[in-house]
């Protein structure tokens, strides 16, 4: 049996005053394949190509769908606007032209008929969109993709072969927010299929299709993150018969043994009320359970658990394995083998003390979270973005750190240990510092040389320990000069990189501070992108 996606999304044109361009509709569809590519699923993800308009990708579609076999699962998802015309929808791509639907869109009896006609033994379809109603409620900031009318639904109904998950029902919303960064729909799904895979799994451990429609509605239900959609559920149509399961597997909700000493000390565990805040990728925190925490800091509560990415999880259960080896001369990897004592001795010593520092981190940022929102909520406008990359910042400097002594020290141990998701994330530089700047720059997207500045002071607040904040060139620049004429730091870089960075050094500092940040700061020693003084 053998698994094949076909994944289209489209942000669509900007056609004044009846279509406004989406802002996720392109990323979700990437997130979605770029998941169902993993090993739990596999998934064949097409099109391989960029089809503009809907006769490139009908083609394509009916290329892989009609060259299946019986014992094959066909997928099919789009993300993007929705336009129900004369009881049809139709599907938007990026070179739409509305007055040209039937040549420039993705018809969607088109699309039932080529699926209908596969080979394959069961299909399913999931639609993140709608038909256009396009307007912005400022209160969520969440753009609408729309609705599908009764018309439109029954046409997807009729004849269909495969189990259809849409956003909404009859003249419902399918909704991206900001808040989230990305639909509804989509986030969910990804959710599902990652950190609440035991939660929406049914009875057989397995996440079918019935299963995550009714862990997606409990969820609605209970979330205020997802209060936007309650009166506006994803509804699946299946068609009876066997249900389809997007997993290839029994998720194992059980670490291995490797992970289970590690994942014993470090796992969240949130005591009764404390909100938990997840990463959906090794990189980012899940931006609604975010907002979750935000909001059960602003009704009392005050603590919160991480879960903490798998592959954070992996690379210190790694550096655990590394360390006992180093106690054990039988055990010991053939990199080491040839050491002399004195030099075992003195790597145990150095990796015991980095491991310490990294577990550190990772037992007392979920508790500084509540500090960090305590500081900085006063400015609604900066706050989540604060809270999401001094998570961020604190995940990238556990497995960095870690990461760079494995690969530098025991390549060959790295090549079978680390996760391959981070394996981009080696040693590329020549110094720590030059490690850093590159890794700072690659998490948050910084295409301009990567400045420092060390920090005296915050609020009047001296700051000990030679503390170096990094930013965008031209934030970094504008700060200090900012700080030397005696003003306030407004410009981004305050909230978005500088308090983050706080935070983090902060949560593991000897005299841990709490700051009223005011945007007041004191810089000096600037240091360009290459590490040299410039000022």
């Amino acid at each position: 049996m053998s698994r094949f996606a076909f994944v289209v999304g489209a942000d669509g044109p900007e056609t004044p005053g009846r279509l406004k361009r989406l802002k996720f509709a392109a990323s979700d569809a990437r997130r979605f394949a770029d998941r169902i590519k993993r090993k739990d699923l596999n998934f064949l993800v097409f099109p391989r190509g960029r089809g503009k308009f809907g006769g490139d990708v009908t083609t394509q579609l009916n290329n892989v769908a009609s060259g299946l076999v019986p014992g094959d699962e066909l997928l099919f998802y789009f993300s993007g606007h929705g336009v129900a015309r004369h009881g049809d929808l139709f599907l938007i791509l990026n070179g739409t032209r509305l007055e040209r639907l039937d040549s420039t869109a993705l018809a969607w009896s088109r699309i039932e008929e080529i699926i209908g006609q596969s080979p394959a033994r069961s299909k399913v379809v999931i639609l993140d969109c709608c038909h256009a109603r396009e307007t912005v409620d400022e209160a969520f900031d969440v753009s609408y993709r729309g609705g599908l009318d009764d018309k439109a639904l029954e046409a997807m109904r009729r004849g269909s072969t495969a189990s259809t998950l849409l956003a909404c029902g009859p003249d419902g919303a399918a909704r991206e927010s900001a808040a989230i960064g990305g639909g509804f729909l989509t986030t969910l799904i990804l959710q599902a299929l990652g950190p609440k895979r035991r939660q929406a799994a049914d009875g057989t451990g397995r996440l079918s299709m019935e299963s995550m429609q009714d862990w997606m509605h409990g969820e609605i239900d209970h979330s205020e993150s997802l209060a936007a959609i309650r009166l506006e559920k994803p509804l699946l149509f299946s068609p009876g018969g066997p249900s389809f399961y997007l997993d290839h597997q029994p998720h194992k909700s059980a670490p291995d043994a490797m992970q289970r000493t590690v994942l014993s000390d470090m796992a969240a565990s949130p005591q009764s009320g404390e909100p938990l805040i997840r990463f959906l990728d090794p990189l980012w925190p899940d931006p609604a359970s975010v907002t979750q925490a935000k909001s059960a800091f602003q009704n009392g509560a005050t603590g919160v658990a991480v879960e903490w990415p798998r592959s954070t999880i992996a690379i210190s259960s790694a550096f655990d394995t590394i360390i006992n080896a180093l106690q054990d001369e039988k055990n010991r990897p053939m990199e080491l083998q040839a050491k002399p004592r004195e030099e075992i001795s003195h790597l145990l010593e150095g990796y015991v003390g980095l491991r310490d520092r990294s577990r550190a981190i990772m037992e007392t940022v979920p508790r500084r979270l509540f500090v960090t929102w305590t500081n900085t909520h006063r400015n609604r406008h900066a706050i989540d973005e604060t809270l999401r990359n001094f998570l961020a910042l604190a995940n990238l400097r556990v497995f960095h750190d870690l990461l760079v002594q494995i690969t530098t020290d025991l390549p060959s141990f790295a090549r079978a240990h680390v996760p391959k998701e981070l394996t981009c994330w080696s040693a590329t530089a020549d110094s720590p510092d030059s490690h850093w700047r590159a890794s700072f720059a690659k998490l948050f997207g910084v295409s301009e040389p990567v400045y420092d500045a060390e920090i005296l002071e915050i609020d009047g607040i001296p700051i000990k320990g030679n503390f170096r904040a990094f930013g965008p060139k031209q934030m970094v620049l504008e700060a200090a000069e900012r700080s030397s004429a005696g003003n306030p730091i407004v410009n981004g870089w305050f909230f978005k990189y500088l308090v983050p960075q706080v935070e983090l050094y902060l949560a593991t500092s000897a005299e841990p501070l709490s700051i009223s940040y005011s945007e007041t700061a004191v810089l000096r020693t600037l240091r360009d992108g290459n590490g040299n003084r410039v000022r």
